[in-house]
């Protein structure tokens, strides 16, 4: 956890708090050890043997919280921005109130997440008039590389873990009446197509990753059976995990929030990146020296992963020595038949 509390019940942030005094958990009350190293960013722990539900967290997930943390409370439009602040039975990862009043409780998700579990979170925040906006960690979707960060993911069809899909599906299917989207509307083309869409946090900023289906034609028969193989009059199944991603932005978290076409909460400027069909410039070299190094990697020739983004990897191994020539074959005996 990033957030402790002194002898005087006051909230100290682990990169703020100072050595030698006692600290507590919030939360169940039990004694806490303030650790500052160089490796991990600076937290409390539990002491050993303690029962805490909110002990354990990796440490993606606190970089995360106090990256996220960071970026938010010095914009314009935020007049509060908590770390790990309770609301009812919940803990925010970081809780935000804007200049106009509204109340946001983002989450920062690194872990698989059940349904139910996210299901009773957005319920519990809503009944406190609390809105949620979840970013999740790019980490979570396969093929992921941190070297090229989500240039790593643009244009690649991967399976979508299924709790992935349930936060995106918030975002993907409109709700009727809302915004005047229908079938005249061009955002009506992209959410009617099964897709959803995922709010990415990669190097400080915020992604919008649209996973959308797959479809390929059956291999398995056609017309006239599977002597005629032409796309053209094979059916066509759509896959039912893989999606095709695309990476759009990042959005500038400046502009605050809004509601979106659905009424969940999303950035300023997500409309104009959900519609951009092309990937950003800012995405455009990473793209292309990611799909160097998997182009070499996948010939063999690539060094030791995504080290390859400095150049100094992704050169050829040295070859084999060859191998001796084998011996001659003896010659073949004459065969002895019998009348």
């Amino acid at each position: 956890m990033l957030v402790a509390l002194d002898a005087a019940a006051q909230r100290h942030v682990a990169c703020e708090a100072p050595r030698g005094p006692d600290y507590s958990c919030p939360y169940c009350r039990q004694p806490v050890v303030l650790k500052r190293g160089a490796k991990r960013i600076p937290h409390f722990a539990h002491r050993p043997g303690a029962d805490c539900p909110h002990q354990g967290e990796t440490s993606e997930h606190l970089a995360m919280k106090d990256a996220v943390w960071t970026a938010l409370r010095d914009l314009p439009w935020v007049t509060e921005c908590e770390l790990e602040w309770v609301v009812g039975e919940r803990r925010a990862d970081v809780w935000v109130r804007t200049s106009d009043g509204l109340r946001v409780a983002v989450e920062c998700q690194v872990s698989p997440l059940p349904e139910e579990e996210y299901v009773a979170k957005v319920h519990a925040y809503r009944a406190h008039e609390v809105n949620v906006f979840y970013l999740v960690h790019p980490k979570a979707l396969p093929g992921y590389a941190e070297a090229f960060g989500v240039a790593s993911l643009e244009g690649r069809e991967i399976a979508v873990p299924e709790w992935v899909r349930g936060i995106g599906r918030r975002y993907g299917v409109p709700s009727e009446g809302r915004s005047g989207i229908g079938e005249g509307d061009p955002l009506w083309a992209w959410t009617r197509h099964d897709a959803f869409y995922v709010f990415l946090w990669d190097r400080g900023q915020v992604w919008l990753a649209r996973a959308m289906p797959v479809s390929r034609p059956q291999t398995w028969g056609g017309p006239r059976g599977r002597e005629k193989l032409d796309p053209r009059y094979l059916p066509v199944q759509t896959l039912q995990r893989t999606r095709r991603v695309q990476v759009r932005g990042p959005l500038d978290l400046a502009r605050g929030f809004t509601t979106s076409w659905n009424g969940a909460l999303i950035p300023v400027g997500t409309r104009d990146a959900f519609l951009a069909r092309e990937a950003p410039e800012a995405l455009t070299e990473d793209v292309s020296r990611y799909a160097t190094w998997a182009e070499e990697r996948a010939r063999g020739r690539a060094g030791s992963g995504p080290r390859a983004r400095s150049g100094s990897s992704c050169t050829r191994p040295p070859a084999r020595p060859a191998r001796p020539p084998r011996p001659p074959s003896p010659p073949a005996l004459p065969q002895l038949g019998f009348d």
